[in-house]
């Protein structure tokens, strides 16, 4: 029987660790690991209760002091996720919460050849072969001339240009945005294997200090 990997998560699906709240506090979590480990007031706060558990107050302190490294270890593993994330995620999905949201964005610049350049820039980096036609076809120059756009750098013309090609453009900028989002695999492993390991970590003193307390009851 053949081995596969599991699905893969998505720079979109990994946007939610790694532009969430408390991703924002990043920097800060290195510092409150370190307080973790070296400050006896909070060492003392999650330090086992040797009385309630009924064990000698030695093994009590070693098993808080394992617990500290345990948190130590996943909040900086965390902080290194979601610096990895921030460095390598594309711009695009970092940018943009969706791929609606990149849309209307780039609707308000995009020109003819801003769309050309971005198809070009697509087929090279992705090896796409995509042919989206953004020149206007005769009878759409001919309706431009009627109405005055001669230049598709103007903004009137900009408009004009965008009236009819809206479909094209469309799909070129939601091809862009699923592109970059499926892009970098074994980037995309490592950072959520990393993610998942941080949790690890920082669930295990919780594990251990629920299964003493079961021995009790």
């Amino acid at each position: 029987m053949q081995m596969s990997f599991p699905k893969c998560p998505s720079w979109y699906d990994l946007r939610g660790l790694g532009r969430s709240p408390i991703s924002r506090m990043t920097i800060l979590i290195p510092i409150f690991g370190t307080l973790i480990l070296f400050s006896s007031a909070l060492n003392e706060f999650i330090s086992l209760s040797a009385t309630i558990l009924e064990i000698d107050p030695e093994t009590a302190v070693q098993i808080s002091r394992r617990n500290s490294f345990f948190l130590y270890f996943g909040l900086l593993v965390f902080s290194l996720s979601t610096l990895a994330y921030n460095a390598l995620c594309p711009p695009v999905v970092k940018e943009f919460p969706t791929e609606y949201d990149y849309y209307d964005a780039e609707l308000r610049i995009i020109t003819k050849d801003r769309a050309t350049r971005l198809q070009g820039d697509l087929n090279s980096q992705f090896q796409e072969d995509l042919e989206y036609k953004f020149s206007l076809t005769e009878d759409d120059a001919k309706a431009a001339r009627a109405l005055g756009f001669f230049n598709n750098n103007t903004s009137e013309s900009r408009e004009f240009w965008l009236k009819a090609k809206s479909q094209p453009v469309a799909d070129l900028l939601q091809k862009h945005y699923r592109l970059e989002n499926a892009s970098r695999v074994g980037v995309r492993r490592a950072i959520y294997g990393a993610y998942l390991a941080s949790f690890v970590l920082i669930a295990v003193p919780s594990v251990i200090t629920l299964w003493k307390v079961l021995q009790v009851f």
